[in-house]
């Protein structure tokens, strides 16, 4: 083989190599991106649904037979998860793992599925199964996991995606500092949380 086919040819080789590579390179960014959107919550709380800040809730306390007495909702967190719901059952993993809270919040877990409680089962929440579906309906819930704030009037003071237990303590933190406008502040994963505007009594 003559010189210039030599260098024709290795210019070649070349030119395959390296195409090669950026090829393989976007896929594997690709790759990751998929894993990302796959093992994501989604993090946009207006596809989930659920109240609007400064609204009022629609109803302030719940009875069913299967509850040891009345659920109230006013001071309180109200976490919507369901069983099949990865991030959801993620989530109850990591509440389980902490001791239980001991502040001034109530926290109700409306659990919608077959197996109740959920399994583990996280210390210092409500379990509300019952009527789960209704309740989601009534709280204009439409993915899980969700989380809604409300205050002692029983208005809505934050909302969000609560991924993890951090995440419900920054949803908490946030309705605690109502005296600040309405506005969007970040939480971990994306999870978007709205201030309530601090209403005189």
């Amino acid at each position: 083989m003559s010189g210039p086919w030599i260098i024709a040819f290795c210019a070649l080789v070349v030119l395959v190599l390296v195409l090669g590579g950026l090829v393989l390179g976007m896929l594997a960014r690709v790759d990751r991106v998929l894993d990302e959107i796959v093992a994501r919550t989604p993090r946009h709380r207006d596809r989930l649904g659920g109240l609007e800040v400064g609204q009022e809730l629609p109803l302030r306390e719940f009875t069913s037979p299967g509850l040891p007495g009345p659920v109230r909702f006013d001071r309180a967190i109200v976490v919507f998860a369901a069983q099949g719901c990865a991030p959801c059952e993620a989530l109850m993993a990591d509440l389980a793992g902490r001791a239980a809270p001991t502040d001034e919040w109530r926290r109700v877990l409306v659990w919608d599925g077959d197996r109740q409680p959920p399994v583990p089962e996280p210390p210092g929440w409500l379990i509300v199964k019952e009527q789960a579906a209704t309740l989601r309906r009534l709280f204009e819930v439409r993915g899980t996991p969700f989380g809604i704030v409300a205050d002692e009037a029983g208005r809505v003071s934050a909302t969000g995606v609560p991924n993890t237990a951090t995440d419900i303590d920054k949803l908490l933190e946030t309705a605690r500092d109502r005296g600040m406008p309405p506005q969007r502040s970040q939480v971990d994963q994306g999870v978007d949380a709205r201030q309530a505007v601090a209403r005189s009594s």
